[in-house]
């Protein structure tokens, strides 16, 4: 049999494992829509209990 070789390769390891901009952008964003979504979630059952 012959050996099976898989190996993913790219051009350049390094510049791989950096994120584009956009991407940090938008992760930026969905934490802020998730902080803020808990928050008023927070806020809401706390004045609710009032």
């Amino acid at each position: 049999m012959d050996d099976l070789n898989l190996t993913l390769r790219t051009a350049d390891p390094v510049a791989a494992a950096v994120p584009e901009p956009g991407a940090w952008a938008l992760m930026i964003l969905g934490f802020g829509a998730a902080g803020a979504a808990l928050r008023r979630r927070r806020g809401l059952a706390l004045s609710a209990s009032l």
